[in-house]
């Protein structure tokens, strides 16, 4: 048996639909970014993570910690 407790994603973090991939309307320094093709059920998959443009001001709006 686990040790680990297990949780609802929701029941621990925030979560919102991302931004739109308009090119003309992103600016910012490119960074990885989970898509949808990266969320399983039960995990994530962090390998080959796409990148786009993300502004500072976005601040934590869009991190996984």
């Amino acid at each position: 048996m686990s040790k680990w407790e297990t949780k609802q994603l929701g029941d621990i973090s925030e979560m919102c639909l991302g931004k739109m991939l308009d090119e003309s309307k992103n600016k910012g320094e490119y960074q990885p970014y989970l898509a949808n093709i990266n969320v399983r059920w039960g995990a994530f998959d962090f390998k080959n993570l796409n990148k786009m443009r993300f502004e500072n001001s976005m601040g934590c709006n869009m991190v996984i910690l």
